[in-house]
């Protein structure tokens, strides 16, 4: 159970970035200071090699102008002195005999006498091993025109010194950096993830009662961002859509009382009484025109609930608006002579709408309802088309009541019936369906009022 719960926790985003961040940077300070200490022992050994040559050098010159006695001298002389440096001197013959040699007492635990048992032109370098294995001496060896050989030696004794210090020092800093690096590991795993526990918070909080709530965007411009970003935008879709719901609901039901109780008050008159059968086929024609606009009423309701939620499904196709219009003109024509009316339509034949033939008919049917139903009699409607900058603009125009500047906003609502339109039939959604419709579309529609003389109403939709 207990390795159980382990391995879950190993499986936390947080616990894995919290150790990835711990090993980049523990990796990294390693890597620092594993490449200093290589430079560092490099820049060492061959500043000592350098030393070495000049000094094997300097002592050939003597021994060329002055033979032994000369280099005797100047080893007197730096004795008398105490150099700071101490290097090893050995002057061997042609046959590799040692004529002189000169081995500070800090290094008589090396071997000399490999130096003699072994030919000089071997190697240039040579190294050779204290008793105690500790340390080295690295020799240099220089040959002269006259067959001598001169070498040249330093311990490696201060040099290990210097890296054994840098290698204490670093060993502190290393563990000082590894405390910083699960810290900061700890810090940023907890800080990169803030606001995904906000997101997980924020999801577990919400219900139908609460859809207002919404993420902080982080500053940084990454991809917690863009998901927080993305999940804001996923629940204003979703609240836009409870709440759609929710006044569906609301209408539905505040409406649908009315027929409802009426078919029943009809139903109930009908049993109740000793009524002959035509009394009784009336009392079912009743109920039937009642469930009719019943229906009517349902199915605009979830047109409207299904445009507005952005779940209305078009089928679009090329169209010639001329082809929409027409027959909507030819429909109401009868309707509009019954007023004295006259409907006029200007549509070019050239312009073509990327549209749903069925919605774009539904839309302006109601539009041409409504103007034919509003507007005076012996007058004219008219609908229009012309292209526009960004599309197709259709504007119907009758010469009604018009539209108060205080009610423009309102009469997309549903179910708001303006104070001129109370005694006129309809059910007060017909311009939230066209509405929904064009915006279903990807348009937009506007009303416009001549001064209260005649309504105006302009629809734009994307042009094929």
């Amino acid at each position: 159970m207990y390795l159980g719960r382990l391995k879950e926790q190993f499986q936390k985003i947080s616990i894995r970035l919290f150790f990835l961040y711990a090993a980049v940077f523990i990796a990294s300070a390693l890597l620092l200071f594993s490449g200093s200490y290589l430079l560092l022992s490099n820049s060492l050994r061959e500043q000592d090699m350098l030393s070495v040559k000049t000094e094997a050098k300097t002592y050939a010159e003597l021994f060329m102008q002055g033979g032994v006695d000369m280099i005797e001298s100047r080893l007197a002389i730096g004795k008398k002195f105490e150099a700071s440096e101490r290097y090893f001197i050995r002057i061997a013959d042609n046959e590799n005999k040692t004529i002189l040699i000169r081995l500070p007492y800090q290094w008589a635990s090396f071997d000399l006498k490999e130096l003699e048992t072994r030919s000089p032109v071997d190697k240039a370098w040579k190294i050779l091993r204290s008793g105690d294995g500790q340390s080295r001496l690295e020799v240099y060896t220089l040959s002269l025109p006259s067959g001598h050989w001169i070498q040249v030696g330093k311990s490696t004794e201060n040099r290990e010194k210097a890296l054994q210090r840098f290698k204490e020092v670093s060993s502190l800093i290393v563990i000082l950096m590894l405390l910083i690096g699960f810290v900061t590991g700890a810090l940023l795993s907890h800080r990169a993830l803030k606001p995904v526990r906000e997101l997980i918070n924020l999801i577990k909080s919400l219900n139908v009662q609460n859809l207002d709530e919404r993420i902080p965007e982080p500053p940084t411009k990454d991809e917690i961002r863009e998901l927080v970003i993305f999940v804001n935008q996923l629940l204003d879709r979703i609240s836009h859509v409870v709440n759609a719901m929710r006044k569906s609901l609301d209408s539905v039901a505040h409406d649908l009382r009315t027929p409802i109780t009426r078919m029943r008050g009809t139903a109930e008159m009908a049993l109740c009484t000793d009524c002959k059968e035509e009394v009784l086929r009336e009392a079912l024609a009743d109920c039937v025109e009642e469930s009719d606009k019943v229906l009517k009423l349902l199915n605009a309701i979830m047109d409207i609930a299904e445009a507005e939620a952005g779940a209305m499904k078009l089928k679009k196709e090329t169209l010639s608006l001329k082809t929409v219009v027409d027959p909507l003109v030819e429909l109401y024509r009868p309707v509009a002579e019954e007023k004295r009316v006259s409907i006029e339509a200007d549509v070019p034949e050239d312009i073509l709408v990327r549209a749903s033939h069925v919605r774009l008919s539904q839309a302006l049917a109601n539009l041409l309802d409504n103007a034919v139903k509003y507007t005076a009699d012996k007058t004219t409607v008219s609908i229009k088309a012309r292209k526009a900058d960004l599309g197709v603009e259709i504007v119907v125009e009758d010469n009604g009541p018009g539209i108060e500047a205080e009610e423009e906003e309102k009469i997309w609502k549903w179910f708001y019936r303006s104070d001129s339109a109370r005694g006129k039939r309809g059910l007060g959604i017909g311009l939230a369906i066209v509405k929904a419709i064009v915006e279903a579309h990807g348009g937009k529609i506007r009303a416009e009022s001549r001064g209260g003389v005649g309504a105006r109403f302009v629809v734009e939709i994307p042009a094929e």
